[in-house]
């Protein structure tokens, strides 16, 4: 009865023993199981949007929790790993082992062991960053430049693959798929209905290179559209009053239609002409300006030289300054040779010519009025020419 009740308690013995190294087995394995990066201890992927315009959130990713996760299978400080990751350039060396002989080199407190730890966790990182991901819509593949995941629909299925080498911590290949849903549904809109939120302003002088047409959004529009404005199509240079210009819809459509991930509005195709006439600019005849030519004469005038109180208004010519928003008033004065005592002038020209100018001026009703930056000059240089002081591109005024 002894023999036989000592070998059952043998028995039993054994198959703790047994039952404790599967176990334990089991937990080192479970414990050393290869990572899965796409899983969802470290991937939550969202999606944000508008229906047929929704894209993938890129935030979902915890890099963090993965590099914390390799730091402990590796068993390897947190401080050590950091101080390594901002020191060396090891994501994009092909040797990881010269990265850390070279960190050693700095810091020769670093162990054998650590060492040999911190060449694991860069090579698995470096696993990580140079991995290629596939990624797939509906089943189809994306190729770099499509937009595919910029275009989802709710009810598309995603699906990411990654693949790394064999001997690598990650698993060789892992894949997964999310459905796409919580998309916010689009709204369309009209071109005509959306033109009656524009403004259309032209400014300049009639016939002129001055002229300049503007399209201005009111604060709905702006908000919609996300900026975008219209064109006019063909050239705003030298218009006149009553002269029509087209507005470039087609390309407008399309522009906001591109961007309509970003403001859920989709805008119906519209193949109608829609122009605009042009008023509001300056006929040259009637610009009143004599004022402003006046102060320029009494500036002129502070120069005591009879020569220069002698000379009188010959012309005037506007400019339009570089900013493109305000001109440039120029008069110009003439002299008789005879005032000059230079002989060479005396027998090269009639006359002698130098000019005024009033910078910083705006067009306002019809009228050119001063901005706080207007400002005076004479150039009292003498010319043979009148035309020898203005831009080939003035206005002639008188």
């Amino acid at each position: 009865v002894s023999y036989v009740g000592k070998n059952y308690k043998n028995k039993k013995f054994i198959s703790i023993i047994v039952v404790l190294a599967v176990l334990i087995g089991g937990f080192t394995a479970w414990k050393h199981r290869k990572i899965n990066p796409l899983s969802k201890e470290f991937c939550t992927i969202k999606f944000k949007g508008y229906n047929g315009y929704g894209t993938m959130d890129s935030n979902g990713f915890d890099d963090k929790k993965l590099t914390n996760k390799i730091l402990k299978r590796y068993n390897l400080d947190e401080g050590l790993w950091k101080d390594f990751d901002k020191s060396e350039s090891f994501r994009d060396e092909r040797d990881v082992s010269k990265c850390v002989y070279e960190y050693r080199s700095d810091n020769p407190s670093v162990s054998d062991k650590d060492a040999e730890k911190l060449e694991k966790v860069a090579k698995s990182m470096c696993d990580f960053y140079k991995v290629t991901a596939v990624h797939k819509v509906n089943g189809k593949v994306l190729s770099e430049n499509s937009n595919g995941l910029s275009r989802l629909k709710n009810g598309d299925k995603v699906t990411i693959e990654l693949r790394f080498p064999k001997d690598s911590i990650f698993k060789e290949h892992v894949k997964r798929t999310w459905k796409v849903k919580g998309l916010k549904e689009s709204k369309k809109e009209s071109v005509s209905s959306l033109l009656k939120h524009l403004k259309f302003s032209f400014s300049g002088i009639s016939g002129t290179d001055s002229t300049t047409a503007n399209i201005k959004m009111d604060k709905y529009l702006k908000d919609l559209t996300d900026g975008v404005s219209p064109k006019f199509k063909g050239s705003t240079e030298k218009l006149k009053n009553g002269d029509t210009l087209k507005i470039d819809v087609s390309k407008w459509v399309k522009d906001l239609n591109n961007n309509a991930d970003a403001n859920g509005t989709i805008i119906d195709k519209d193949t109608n002409n829609y122009e605009v006439k042009v008023t509001g600019l300056v006929e040259k005849d009637n610009l009143d300006y004599e004022k402003l030519v006046d102060e320029i004469t009494n500036e002129k005038n502070k120069d005591d030289s009879d020569t220069t109180k002698k000379a009188k208004l010959y012309k005037v010519y506007l400019e339009k300054d570089s900013d493109d928003k305000t001109y440039t008033l120029g008069a110009v004065y003439r002299r008789d040779a005879d005032d000059d005592d230079d002989s060479f002038f005396r027998s090269s020209t009639k006359y002698h010519y130098f000019a005024g100018e009033m910078t910083g001026l705006k067009i306002k009703d019809g009228k050119l009025s001063k901005t706080s930056d207007a400002n005076i000059t004479i150039d009292s240089s003498d010319a043979t020419s009148y035309k020898s002081h203005a831009s080939s591109d003035a206005i002639w005024l008188k």
